[in-house]
């Protein structure tokens, strides 16, 4: 052969089959002829692969789709350079493009979208106008996948693709933050019934493409039903154009993974840009929807992992919200003119005995689209999504969210005690101001608490405040939990450990002060109250106050052992005493009041039914 021939057949194979790693690829061609003969052998390089799945050199290119243009003035947040930025330069892309899917493929994907998320949550924070403008819908969606990340990761290495996709999905779940996060838990969950059976054997009869297609648009329907009023323009706007997109593509003749991929991440493109003229906020911010954008970098890492290197294109550069930009809801409470409040929680739902000869409509009524029903009564922006997914019975963890008025708090947590257990409570203030969350067990100090424009969550319930929420814990257990809850997500802790100190505080609560202010107008209004206590003990009552026993013992009656109470703390110019009864001290609480009233004329005396538990009374003087 001569030189020049030779030349030519070089030049061929570096513009078609033959990929060659370095900045002068002519020099390559052993180690570009191993990997391509590696490749066509089907040999696996890690546990979870199936032979002929690594990759396959390809000489065609799937057509990218286009990046239309959004509407005039629509901002976008620019696409960073990176690993999936895809190529750079002339000539075509030569991609590694799957055969099917499986757990490697699917680890892949995570780590591709979860790097791609971190570069670009604070561009997708500032697109974040709708339903509330708080900024963190890319922040919030990076936690999230995170947590599923973080889930996976603890798997055994030669776990299978089902397994790897539910660890995803349960991790997000649980780890969900914002309603953003809770409907790409949801999303995510959908994917999992069309995981194929573990075993390197295995092949769907109508193949993988058309498996992928309907994983995605029923990871898209299920993300919708976990919201009580869905709204177009949204991230579920995006979730149904790629999943329609997906299966359109699946359905044409030689379907293959890289083209629905590619067509799903086309579609959701194409939805975001339109999204501006489906919200009106949108439009009026001069922005796509937050939540939508942060879906695109999913379906984008997918078609690059599926795909292999040749990327989208990449979006135009990004540009926060126009200034002073509104929501479509009002983060501040009519009410109260503090913020409102985002609320989250998991809840474990027993699985229950089917009921002879009861309807399916009747088992369903204490699922979770009754309790999303209840909780839109409450407020708005619910999501509820999660369960077993093999019944109707509600059966198995949901994740809870919803946008409430703070003293709206309390019953949108009863609201899910009532169908199982209620933890992982998250409470996070919308708008300016402080949001004060009452930490303590009763249904008297919860009401306390609404009337007062605060929220109330139970210990053992809590489990994070964000930055403007302040903690008011009512005894020592509620101490503990409220320092544990601030300490996870940056609230603050008002320093008090007694219901009547607590009450106190809640008699000077303004929403409307900043964190920092009422922080120090709370503390020196629970520091005020001088607190002890009457607890049932296996030899009587027992009066304690600051740690020592004021009274006890069998003789010792309960009002007794209150006056002694009373007579212990009134001391120094005391004017007010309150009582607080727990559960089944009414009647002490308000025998031991008259009697204070008519022994002590100068003291105000005031009861309030707490409701709190381990407590038969419990006495603050100021």
């Amino acid at each position: 052969m001569f030189g020049f021939q030779r030349r030519r057949v070089r030049r061929c194979e570096c513009d078609t089959l033959l990929p060659k790693p370095g900045p002068l690829p002519q020099t390559s061609q052993v180690a570009a002829t191993g990997e391509l003969l590696a490749g066509w052998s089907g040999r696996s390089s890690g546990p979870g692969s199936s032979p002929g799945n690594l990759a396959r050199i390809a000489d065609r290119a799937h057509p990218a789709p286009t990046c239309p243009a959004g509407p005039a003035g629509t901002r976008l947040p620019a696409r960073p350079a990176g690993p999936s930025a895809g190529p750079a330069g002339r000539g075509r892309a030569v991609a590694a493009v799957l055969e099917r899917l499986d757990a490697r493929a699917a680890r892949a994907w995570l780590a591709e979208a979860r790097a791609a998320l971190a570069r670009e949550r604070t561009g997708i924070d500032g697109l974040n106008v709708y339903p509330v403008p708080d900024a963190d819908t890319g922040t919030n969606l990076h936690l999230t996948l995170d947590a599923g990340a973080r889930a996976v990761a603890a798997l055994p290495e030669d776990a299978g693709l089902r397994a790897v996709l539910r660890a995803l999905a349960d991790g997000a779940l649980r780890g969900a933050r914002g309603s953003s996060g809770a409907i790409l838990a949801q999303l995510l969950r959908g994917l999992v019934p069309e995981a194929a059976p573990a075993g390197p054997g295995h092949r769907r009869q109508d193949g993988e493409a058309a498996a992928l297609a309907r994983a995605l648009a029923r990871g898209a329907a299920a993300a919708r039903r976990a919201v009580a009023r869905p709204v177009e323009g949204t991230m579920l706007t995006v979730a149904r154009a790629a999943g329609e997109a997906a299966e359109a593509s699946a359905r044409r003749a030689g379907a293959d993974l890289p083209a629905v991929a590619r067509a799903a991440a086309g579609a959701a493109r194409e939805a975001l840009h339109a999204t501006p003229r489906q919200l009106e906020a949108l439009r009026r911010a001069g922005v796509v929807d937050a939540g939508g954008r942060g879906l695109t970098v999913l379906y984008d890492a997918l078609a690059a992992v599926v795909g292999g290197a040749a990327a989208l294109p990449a979006l135009p550069p990004a540009a926060p919200a126009r200034p002073g930009a509104t929501g479509a809801r009002d983060a501040e409470d009519p009410g109260t003119g503090g913020p409102r409040a985002e609320l989250t929680y998991l809840l474990d739902v027993p699985p229950r005995a089917p009921r002879p000869g009861a309807p399916r409509a009747a088992e369903a009524q204490d699922g979770p689209a009754a309790l999303a029903g209840e909780l839109a009564a409450l407020g708005d922006d619910v999501v509820v999504g999660g369960g077993r997914g093999d019944g109707d019975d509600g059966a198995g963890t949901w994740a809870v969210h919803v946008h409430v008025a703070p003293q709206a708090v309390a019953a949108a947590l009863a609201a899910g005690a009532a169908r199982g257990r209620v933890h992982a409570a998250r409470l996070e203030p919308l708008g300016p101001g402080t949001l004060l969350v009452l930490v303590a067990e009763g249904e008297g100090l919860a009401a306390l608490a609404a009337g007062a424009g605060a929220a109330a969550v139970p210990p053992g319930a809590l489990a994070g405040a964000a930055h403007g929420a302040l903690l008011l814990p009512a005894d020592g257990a509620a101490l503990r939990a409220a320092r544990a809850a601030a300490a996870a997500d940056g609230g603050a802790v008002v320093p008090c450990a007694a219901a009547p100190a607590a009450v106190a505080a809640l008699a000077v609560h303004d929403p409307a002060l900043a964190p920092a202010r009422a922080l120090d107008v709370l503390g020196a209004a629970a520091r005020a109250a001088r607190c002890g206590a009457v607890r049932a003990e296996r030899d009587g009552w027992r009066a304690v106050a600051d740690g020592a026993a004021v009274a006890a013992g069998r003789a010792t009656h309960p009002v007794d052992a209150v006056l002694a109470l009373v007579d212990a703390l009134a001391h120094g110019g005391a004017e007010l005493v309150t009582l607080v009864a727990g559960r089944g001290g009414a009647d002490v609480a308000r025998r031991a009041a008259a009697l204070v009233a008519r022994r002590r004329p100068p003291l105000e005396v005031a009861v309030h039914l707490g409701g709190q538990p381990g407590e038969l009374v419990a006495v603050g003087v100021e």
